[in-house]
């Protein structure tokens, strides 16, 4: 029996990163959590129905998707007014969904930050 030499933790969750924002899969990926990225030239809807249905979604475009968060029960994590810093924007992210428990939300939802703090906003008809 051959034993793996390195141990890897699984991950502690993953989420879908808007194509604008794709910068921070390495850094999240630091802080343990996966980023799945569209294909380019998807359109939101074809990004909302294929990929982030059910899922968390990190965009800095985050008025395109309000509707089809409603339809696909997406998690929103807006991060239009942060800092583009990928190391920061990655720790506020992480910090986010541990904070509020982002992970066992089963509503459609909004995060946006105020002062670099999260606040979360369900999202109704």
């Amino acid at each position: 029996m051959q034993f793996l030499n390195k141990i890897e933790a699984m991950s502690r969750g993953s989420l879908i990163l808007d194509e604008n924002v794709n910068f921070l899969a390495p850094e999240l990926a630091k802080r343990n959590i996966r980023s799945a990225l569209p294909m380019p030239g998807m359109t939101d809807e074809q990004i909302a129905e294929k990929m982030a249905m059910h899922k968390l979604f990190v965009t800095n475009n985050s008025k395109h998707f309000l509707q089809l968060a409603l339809e696909y029960e997406i998690g929103l994590i807006a991060i239009e007014n942060l800092s583009k810093d990928p190391k920061l924007l990655a720790n506020i992210i992480s910090s986010a969904i541990t904070s509020l428990g982002l992970w066992s939300v089963t509503k459609p939802f909004i995060v946006t930050f105020k002062d670099n703090k999260p606040e979360l906003k369900h999202l109704h008809d």
